[in-house]
């Protein structure tokens, strides 16, 4: 499978290599259907009063999706995220709330690999 990197905004111009996606619901449907490199995301997506439509919730879904305490967590290895998530939105709130995301999925995944890893030495 080629690897696709998705651009979420709604008024930036995108940059070239990009799939641009407009909203939340089309870059989720986007990853589910793809492998992705980079996920490059807004937040501030023209929904004035509708948090459950900003480019954060797109992290809050891989959180879900990949939360080891989540009885329903996919496995990385099997489904894996992006390889790279690049917040470029100007609220700077929710880019900190993005990046604690992004550490969140990391660490999620190191603690995966060092258990495989360790599974494999047995």
């Amino acid at each position: 499978m080629t690897k696709i990197n998705i651009y979420l905004d709604d008024e930036r111009v995108t940059p070239k290599g990009f799939v641009r996606t407009y909203t939340v619901e089309e870059t989720i449907k986007m990853i589910e259907e793809n492998e992705v490199d980079i996920l490059s995301l807004d937040n501030d997506l023209g929904f004035i009063g509708q948090p459950d439509k900003e480019g954060f919730q797109v992290i809050r879904w891989l959180e879900d999706r990949h939360n080891p305490n989540n009885p329903d967590h996919l496995p990385m290895s099997k489904c894996p995220p992006p390889e790279k998530i690049v917040p470029h939105t100007g609220n700077y709130e929710r880019k900190m709330d993005m990046y604690r995301g992004i550490r969140n999925l990391q660490r999620w995944k190191w603690a995966e690999e060092d258990k495989e890893a360790n599974d494999n030495q047995e």
